[in-house]
């Protein structure tokens, strides 16, 4: 008996070290990520911190005043207001949090439907919200405040049953352990292994062992690749040793060499909307206006809508990534009233329409014809070329796109183009002009457009549709029923989706939500065995305040 059980605890043993991993890329890359953080999609991004008392501009307060960076606007404006003796430190003690409820927030959290946070622990500028041994008189507990920021949220978080997580800054701006001018390079500079040692790698694991977070984000990839910032080493040691070992999921911003491509989830860029799958779980964090902390000189102008928001949330969860939503709270600890407003309406509509958002997996996606049944060019337009149409032809922009051979590559080059960053708009149709030699190896031009609302017509050589549209879906099915819920990508106007689902049963119901409305559609089960194609029309979108039951039961599906 004593023998089986030597030999049983050996293999654990031999199990426990074979699964442990290894302080490189190919052996952290290869940890699987934890399942709770593909089903939450939903989550909240605090920036918080003593640039929220000028509120001026943004977080990038102090770094700023020490570059000069914006034209010297900031240390304009910070002398002009403060006076020239006042140092960036001298907002410690005015940062207060004095009205900070953190019970509040995780209410607030609880009713957006939030699943899972990202708050700052460190920002750039150094300051720590717990008592971080590296930092004398610049955290919480000793300065402003003085109250364990960190401590207090963590357990506010985790009575509401939202999963905690931090974000920790990995360089700091004016630390003279580090250069700050982004101009010194790679090679190995004085206080580099001190910075690395003591303040990186210690403020880390204290954070961990202290407050046991789900989530850790890393940011700032620059000055220090991972080598050089060791980060690969605790990694392993997060993954391995760490009380959160089982649990925790990382992001992708621990060196210059990392950015969408080691670590867990990528957030690859601030703001980072792909068009399509990347291939690895992947998060938006995204702010409502422009600013990520407090900025007082932004209005109600600047900030996206509900609508926006919702449907940007739709898109990314269609898209295989979560949205970490970014708040930036006053320094005396309240969120403003618009950011809680826009909270609150992202909550209402989950409360409808959550089945289609958590708890959902990337399932399949599905590619309608190239072209529409009637062709199409543009209206009133003879010759098409890079620029805008003259006043009165058409709204939309028109981008030269290349040459192609046949017009269903030219619908390729529609989809894979993104007009968003110039134009505001995706690219929704296309038109494809012939080349008047016969040969077929001759390219012909392909042109793409902001708008499909083009009028009918016939002219030899052009051929337009709708572009390529390529659907990328989510899907929750409720037990024992056969009502699906799937969460789609904006519908742009006028289009008809084709798509096809495997062996559905007699009387499946489905309700496609995006950020407009709910779409209600019904197969009756014939050719079950290969299934069936449903046809959708953006005209049949309903309100989106319109739960999936009660989509069917206004239309007599049910």
């Amino acid at each position: 008996m004593s023998s089986f059980l030597l030999l049983r605890a050996l293999c654990c043993t031999l199990s426990f070290a074979a699964a442990a991993y290894e302080p490189t890329w190919e052996s952290l890359d290869a940890r699987p990520l934890p399942d709770w953080y593909d089903d939450v999609k939903f989550g909240v991004f605090i920036t918080w911190g003593p640039y929220s008392v000028p509120a001026h501009g943004n977080e990038w307060y102090l770094q700023r005043l020490l570059t000069g960076a914006d034209d010297n606007a900031t240390r304009i404006w910070h002398q002009k207001t403060y006076g020239p003796n006042f140092s960036y430190a001298d907002f410690g003690p005015l940062y207060k949090a004095e009205l900070w409820d953190p019970n509040e927030w995780a209410q607030l959290f609880l009713e957006a439907g939030i699943k899972f946070t990202i708050f700052t622990a460190k920002f750039c500028d150094g300051w720590t919200h717990w008592k971080a041994a590296s930092k004398w008189n610049w955290n919480s507990v000793d300065n402003g405040p003085s109250r364990d920021i960190v401590g207090e949220f963590s357990a506010a978080i985790k009575a509401a049953g939202i999963h905690l997580g931090f974000y920790y800054c990995n360089i700091e701006w004016g630390n003279p352990l580090l250069p700050w001018d982004y101009e010194h390079g790679p090679e190995p500079y004085e206080g580099q292994e001190t910075y690395v040692n003591e303040v990186f790698l210690q403020e880390l694991k204290d954070l961990t062992v202290k407050y046991e977070p789900d989530l850790i984000n890393g940011d700032y990839c620059v000055l220090l690749n991972s080598s050089q910032l060791k980060s690969p080493d605790f990694l392993a040691w997060l993954y391995n040793e760490s009380p959160v070992k089982d649990r925790v999921i990382v992001n992708d911003r621990w060196g210059t060499d990392c950015r969408c491509k080691h670590g867990g989830y990528w957030t690859c860029r601030d703001k980072f909307q792909p068009t399509a799958p990347v291939g690895h779980k992947w998060t938006d964090l995204m702010t409502m206006a422009g600013s990520w902390g407090w900025d007082r000189l932004e209005t109600d102008a600047n900030y996206k809508s509900a609508n926006e928001l919702i449907t940007l949330l739709v898109n990314n969860v269609a898209l295989g990534g979560n949205l970490a939503l970014n708040v930036g709270p006053r320094a005396d600890g309240k969120i403003p009233l618009i950011m809680m407003e826009r909270l609150r309406a992202i909550g209402a509509w989950l409360k409808i329409n959550g089945e289609a958002i958590y708890n959902t997996t990337m399932w399949r996606n599905f590619t309608e014809t190239a072209l529409t049944e009637s062709f199409r060019v543009y209206a009133g337009m003879s010759n098409i070329d890079s620029k805008p149409p003259a006043p009165g032809k058409s709204a939309a922009t028109v981008l030269y796109l290349g040459q192609t051979n046949t017009s269903d590559a030219c619908a390729q080059l529609c989809v894979a183009a993104n007009f968003t960053t110039k134009y505001g708009k995706p690219c929704l149709s296309f038109t494809w002009q012939a080349n008047d030699c016969p040969q077929p190896q001759w390219s012909s031009t392909c042109y793409g457009e902001t708008d499909t609302d083009w009028e009918p017509a016939v002219e030899p050589g052009h051929t337009t549709g709708t572009r390529l549209l390529t659907i990328y879906y989510t899907a929750a099915k409720r037990e024992p029923g056969t009502v699906y819920a799937i969460a789609i990508g904006t519908l742009p106007s006028q289009t008809t989706l084709s798509l096809r689902l495997p062996k559905p049963s007699k009387g499946t119901q489905v309700a496609f939500l995006t950020g407009g409305g709910s779409v209600p559609v019904e197969w009756s089960g014939e050719a079950a065995t290969a299934g069936m194609e449903i046809h959708l029309s953006s005209s049949m979108l309903l309100a989106s305040s319109e739960s999936a039951a009660s989509v069917f039961k206004m239309t007599g599906i049910a």
